[in-house]
């Protein structure tokens, strides 16, 4: 079933619904809201937020560590600072200058979690290259973990880099240099996106969920995104150390590619474990399709039907 892997991730939001399982939907939709995708409840995409720290409120002009004010809100400044200066690389009037092994940190949190974060960066004035690194934490503040890789700034100008986060919940930031020489950065424009209330998704504001209640790995089936032992909610590795670069091997379900395209697209994944259930309002569920996952309802029993887009 590997030949499979290659399908297009072109649907909307999708999760796997064989002919069987029709008794489980019907006690939550109409037969006519499936046919014709109506369910707005679930369709609708959660407006997404993003947050900008753009550093031209607030005033820092010594290295000492210290809190300042900015318009997102408190970030402690630690060997850095607010620069305005004609060697200062900004986009407006200022933008952060970090030296030796400098941080920016966020001191409040986002409770909607973070589906990406883009960051500006460049040499400042004519100095070497340098090194940076991106941290969260999701206990504000307590401890933290660095997402992505290790960034060299090598440009004279600013340079955008991008980050796929996709963490739920409460959620903070923390930019370090990480070369410890005397060579300064200028950061400006931070900006974060959110990753969605009530789980909504990240991106373009959605969740899917690949069902594995109804066989999907019996005989010589493999219909998910992650085979392992069986497959389990969360695939691994985590999704939070996907890249643009990630094959789509990362995973081993015969569909694994699909998973990994939608997470490169700044969505999430999950799986229904074989011992789950479809339910649509009931609290008591992590996974119910009303507060946490997007849908349209389709019917993939053969890979030909899959291709026509054919539905019930």
């Amino acid at each position: 079933m590997k030949t499979i892997k290659k399908i297009l991730p072109f649907f909307a939001v999708i999760i796997f619904v064989a002919c069987k399982k029709q008794a489980a939907v019907d006690a939550a939709f109409s037969q006519n809201e499936i046919n014709t995708g109506s369910i707005a409840k679930v369709t609708a995409v959660a407006s997404l937020v993003t947050t900008t720290e753009n550093f031209e409120t607030g005033t820092k002009a010594a290295y000492a560590a210290a809190d300042v004010t900015l318009t997102t809100g408190v970030w402690n400044l630690n060997d850095a600072l607010i620069g305005n200066t004609s060697s200062d690389k900004k986009n407006g009037a200022q933008s952060a200058r970090v030296r030796n092994s400098g941080k920016l940190t966020m001191k409040f949190n986002l409770t909607n979690g973070a589906a990406t974060v883009t960051v500006l960066h460049a040499k400042y004035g004519t100095d070497a290259n340098s090194t940076w690194q991106l941290w969260y934490s999701t206990n504000s503040g307590s401890t933290y973990t660095q997402t992505g890789g290790t960034i060299t700034t090598s440009s004279t100008t600013l340079t955008s880099t991008s980050f796929t986060v996709n963490i739920s919940g409460t959620i903070r930031f923390e930019i370090r240099k990480t070369d410890g020489s005397s060579n300064r950065i200028n950061f400006d424009d931070i900006s974060i996106t959110d990753f969605g209330s009530g789980g909504g998704g990240g991106g373009t504001g959605k969740k899917f969920l690949f069902d594995n209640t109804k066989a999907e790995t019996a005989g010589n089936a493999d219909w998910v995104i992650d085979q392992d032992a069986s497959p389990q909610q969360i695939p691994t590795p985590a999704q939070s150390t996907v890249t643009a670069s990630t094959a789509e091997t990362y995973w081993t379900g015969a569909i694994s590619s699909w998973g990994i395209a939608l997470v490169k697209a700044g969505h999430t994944v999950e799986t229904l474990p074989s011992t789950g259930s479809i339910t649509y309002g009931n609290a008591s569920n992590p996974q119910d399709l009303l507060t946490t996952m997007y849908l349209w309802w389709m019917n993939p029993i053969s890979v030909s039907l899959l291709l026509k887009k054919q539905r019930y």
